[in-house]
């Protein structure tokens, strides 16, 4: 009886044979079927104990697939104890008993070293012999193997043969593979259409790289035309399965696609003047006045010197036809790369209008002459037009492995050669793009034609956001132009170099209208008006904030001001914060007026005073209120101490001083225990570097960084007058007293409210007799941070009170009383007072500790009581 027959046979006529009697011999082939029957559940209740009974049996007898089917048990803790060592010996049985996938799986134990020491050679050799028998998984395995030389020396040709035949069989991870190997050239000469024809096959069985490296090859035009609609749809496919690379190439693409702007019909027409063709093609252009002047300077000139050569007439040196661009990302750098190659078409330069886009993963390869090959088809698509490559600069990387250069010689090679065919425009930001040119001596005899992109103003991003409304069918609410041009604002200056901008205005284009489409849904009978406003309140769920007010001024800014008078005491503060703002309010007042301000005022605060007194809770509202009033475009606050600034080596400090203010530009910087940072003349001391290197930051972004400078009030003095720089720069002083018996209770109170405990009378007469006292006898002196240990000693003592009566006492759970008070009072002076004995005389004042930015928190919590 044939194994096959076994398959189509009852269940209990298969028992029957596996079982056998007195005068029939157990079938193996029955007994590896019944267990397979058993461990898929096909005809029998499901049961993993039954299907390695029959397993066993049947590899008793030699049976190879139930030899593999039992070491698979064992490996996997099936129907059996799971035992690693028990699975690989059975596997390696059934390996010798020539069964190839028990071969294939035994090389991938040795690949990975799973149950048995790591040894690629050994993989290589279960591997081959599973592949000799046609196992199409052991044959991609091999491959893998001589494409990366593990096992054996690599070998692309050897990969590409086993990979042939695995793909050959329908794996689809084969197909793929072999698409990326023609592509990019690796042991056959580059071939786009056999890439596509092997991606092609992998893609239709829903392969998720080889949709994503479809797409590729379409969005370029490689093997195929190119057809962006196609690009998407197989990236999307590929996204539709979580494949990573997919996701980006596609946002990519779909910008892209918008940044598109088709030249009109009209323009293609031969008898368009030039002239004609550049007013049509910029006329919806935003912006971009010096870039439009600086392309018809160009096309004025060459067409010029043409008409003078068919006059007879000398014609001076031709400029370059290849072209730097530098700027931001967003500023429509790809746009105008499009209009060029319409324009050289139209002088005769250029056979076609195509522009070919790539980048540094389009030209680069991951093996030594591979990125020359892969280069060369990148440019070869290109002849006849343009080719544009973003963010050029990266092809420049420091370090001798990196094949970068060799894509730029492989370009300068091939710009030579095809002088008269090829149109190459590299872009990206300034400084790095004019670092790119002028390291390499070719590269900046070709391209000595620079034209520089500006960053939108926020009036211009303001149209472009219209643009886009005006686009898509939507009327933007008036009211909220001012405040979008405030926010515009506020995000060129705090991004700088990272702002995108039409790409900002876009991201937020879209975040606006799905907020628009959520509220519309929410109507019962929307009407054709509200399907196209967008409202204020649209707008402000999509930035995730409120609008500012029209005044330039955060419309908060009288709640700032309530929640600096909402702290606790502070009163002497309080009066200074706001003697401050009201001058600096009046100032700006009286410039837009146009009258005369005083020069020299500084914006950086020194805060004077011991800990808890809630220094870093007033920062703050510091950084709120200049934020508020148009100093600063965030309330963003950076909080750091000398461990955050100064490092061990020498030159180090000043990099990691570099990155602290980088991530504060924009908002506030406040130090605390500033004073630390001079700590004397040691020439092994780097507070010194930090000093120099905030002292120069300042000074170059005066407009954009305000920094407070925090620490006990006689340090601090003798930390400003040790450089002038500092004293310069900080002359304006807030001094932070010690608070009262009174004020010290308002804390403990708002850290009741915070909690939802409650402090009942007799137990706050004593809390308050015992602050006074220890006020009096300067035993306070860590101000809030003394209240938040003893608010957090008081709940511990409550808890263990409530503890003892038990759960159905009916004791009041929120309830603190005087004897909790005392008890919490009695524990924590007295490790008050052990460290005070345990501090030798003279020594620094204390560090602050983590309860004194808690202290600061619960600061901001009115007090029940009046100041």
């Amino acid at each position: 009886m044939s194994s096959k027959r076994f398959e189509t046979l009852p269940i209990e006529q298969l028992r029957k044979l596996a079982g056998g009697n007195l005068f029939i011999r157990p079938e193996p082939d029955a007994q590896y079927h019944l267990g397979q029957r058993y461990a898929l559940g096909t005809g029998v209740e499901k049961n993993d104990q039954e299907a390695a009974y029959w397993f066993r049996r049947a590899a008793d007898c030699g049976h190879a697939e139930a030899q593999r089917n039992l070491a698979f048990a064992y490996l996997h803790g099936r129907g059996v104890p799971k035992n690693e060592a028990e699975g690989i010996r059975r596997l390696r049985i059934a390996a010798e008993w020539s069964d190839a996938p028990a071969r294939r799986q035994l090389g991938y134990h040795y690949a990975t070293g799973s149950g048995v020491p790591k040894d690629e050679n050994e993989a290589v050799h279960w591997f081959r012999l599973a592949a000799d028998q046609g196992d199409c998984f052991a044959q991609y395995n091999l491959a893998f193997a001589y494409a990366n030389g593990r096992g054996v020396s690599a070998s692309p040709q050897d990969a590409v043969r086993w990979y042939q035949l695995a793909a050959d069989q329908g794996m689809p991870e084969a197909q793929c593979e072999l698409g990326l190997i023609y592509e990019q050239g690796l042991g056959v000469p580059v071939d786009y259409a056999k890439s596509v024809y092997w991606n092609q096959l992998a893609a239709e069985k829903k392969y998720a790289e080889a949709c994503s490296n479809l797409g590729w090859l379409y969005e370029n035009g490689l093997g195929v035309p190119q057809d962006l609609e196609q690009a998407q749809h197989w990236y999307e496919e590929a996204v539709r399965q979580e494949f990573a690379e997919a996701k980006e190439r596609l946002s990519r693409l779909r910008e892209r696609r918008t940044r598109l702007q088709p030249i009109p019909e009209h323009n293609q027409r031969a008898d368009d003047s030039i002239a004609g063709y550049l007013e049509s093609a910029f006329a919806d252009f935003v912006g971009l006045d010096v870039v439009r002047q600086e392309v018809f300077r160009q096309a004025s000139y060459i067409q010029v010197q043409k008409l003078r050569a068919q006059q007879g007439l000398r014609v001076p040196n031709w400029p370059s036809r290849h072209l730097v661009f530098l700027g931001n990302p967003g500023t429509g750098k790809t746009t105008i790369a499009r209009i060029i190659a319409g324009l050289y078409q139209r002088l005769g330069i250029l056979k076609t209008d195509k522009v070919v886009e790539t980048d540094r993963s389009g030209l680069v390869a991951a093996y030594i002459g591979q990125t020359a090959i892969k280069t060369r088809a990148v440019v070869e698509s290109a002849l006849g037009g343009v080719l544009f490559i973003d963010e050029a600069y990266a092809l420049a990387r420091e370090g001798s492995q990196d094949f970068g250069r060799e894509a730029i010689e492989t370009l300068l090679k091939m710009m030579e050669d095809h002088r008269d065919d090829l149109v190459v425009i590299v872009a990206g930001y300034t400084e790095e793009m004019e670092n790119f040119i002028n390291a390499n001596p070719g590269l900046a005899s070709r391209f000595n034609r620079y034209i520089n992109f500006p960053d939108y103003t926020p009036a211009e991003l303001l149209k472009i956001f219209l643009n886009f409304c005006s686009k898509h069918s939507y009327v933007l609410s008036a009211s909220t132009h001012h405040g979008l041009q405030t926010i515009f604002n506020r995000e060129i200056q705090v991004q700088r170099e990272r702002f995108s901008n039409a790409r900002y205005v876009r991201n937020l284009f879209e975040k606006v209208i799905e907020a628009q489409a959520q509220r519309v849904f929410a109507m019962p009978n929307a009407l054709k008006s509200d399907l196209q406003a967008i409202l204020p309140a649209d707008v402000e769920h999509g930035l995730g904030e409120p609008l500012p007010a029209d005044d330039g001024m955060s419309s908060n800014y009288e709640d700032v001001l309530k929640k600096l008078n909402g702290l606790v005491g502070l009163r002497n503060v309080k009066k200074q914060v706001q003697r401050l703002f009201a001058f600096v309010r009046l100032q700006r007042a009286r410039a837009k007026a146009g009258s005369k301000v005083p020069t020299g005022f500084s914006q950086h605060l020194v805060f004077t005073g011991n800990p808890g007194t809630g220094k870093t809770a007033v920062a703050r509202i510091v950084a709120d209120l200049y934020c508020s009033l148009g100093i600063i475009p965030s309330n963003h606050i950076v909080e750091v101490d000398r461990s955050g600034l100064v490092a061990g080596y020498v030159g180090q400090s000043a990099i990691k001083t570099l990155e602290v203010l980088e991530s504060a530009l924009g908002g506030v910087l406040f130090i605390d225990e500033a004073y630390s940072l001079a700590h004397g003349d040691s020439g092994s001391d780097f507070g010194k570097e930090v000093i120099d290197t905030l002292l120069k930051f300042m000074e170059d972004h005066r407009d954009q960084l305000v920094v407070i400078v925090a620490g006990y009030p006689e340090p601090m003095k003798r930390f400003i007058d040790s450089n002038p720089g500092l004293r310069s720069r900080f002359n304006h002083y807030i001094d932070f007293d010690d608070y009262a018996p009174a004020e010290l209770l308002g804390i403990f109170d708002a850290f009741c409210h915070q909690s939802e405990y409650t402090l009942d009378e007799p137990a706050r007469a004593l809390l308050l007799a015992n602050l006074t006292t220890l006020y009096e006898a300067g035993q306070t002196t860590d101000n809030g941070r003394l209240v938040r240990n003893l608010f957090e000693r008081c709940i511990e003592v409550q808890a263990e009170r409530l503890a003892y009566l038990g759960e159905n006492s009916g004791a009041n759970l929120n309830a603190l009383t005087d004897d909790d008070v005392s008890d919490a009072l009695e524990e924590v002076l007295a490790e008050l007072s052990g460290t005070q004995h345990g501090t030798a005389a003279g020594a620094a004042p204390p560090s602050p500790s983590p309860t004194s930015v808690a202290a600061d928190a619960a600061l901001g919590r009115p007090s029940p009581q009046p100041d």
